[in-house]
């Protein structure tokens, strides 16, 4: 059981990574924004993708994951994300979830937040931070999900 969970933390490091592409926010724009921290919109965004990943409903996950100007089939093409979609969701599927805690994002306090969900599953708990950026389009998406609090063993 250990080696398919160093295998699938080896694939999925290539599903966080897929995210990581930055933004280039506009927090110059003039426009007054609200602080990540304080918008209900990420953590919306968290529970569509929990649900997503207990339903393997991959073309949500899909649309929920990705950078501040771009899905992540819109970075890999259809099939290939949704292989890291299903990935994911096998290690995401859970019992219960909470969120338990925020952080800001230096450097990226107006467009990201970092929101730190307990996810419940039958055997383990642990807490998996999830980073959320604001879409340059509008709205929330998921940019990276630690998933090592899930796969390690210790």
């Amino acid at each position: 059981m250990r080696t398919f969970y160093r295998s699938l933390t080896g694939a999925l490091m290539v599903v966080v990574l897929a995210g990581c592409g930055g933004s280039s926010g506009s927090a110059g724009s003039g426009q007054a924004r609200t602080p990540a921290a304080e918008s209900p919109g990420p953590a919306l965004v968290v529970e569509r993708f929990l649900r997503a990943a207990n339903a393997n409903d991959l073309q949500t996950m899909t649309q929920l994951f990705g950078t501040a100007n771009r899905t992540i089939v819109q970075l890999d093409g259809k099939t290939r994300a949704e292989e890291r979609m299903y990935v994911l969701a096998s290690i995401l599927r859970h019992r219960d979830w909470s969120i338990v805690g925020q952080q800001t994002v230096p450097g990226r306090m107006l467009d990201a937040t970092e929101l730190l969900v307990r996810i419940q599953k039958q055997e383990r708990e642990a807490v998996v931070p999830f980073l959320v950026v604001r879409r340059d389009e509008g709205g929330w998406i998921i940019e990276r999900v630690d998933i090592e609090p899930l796969t390690t063993t210790g």
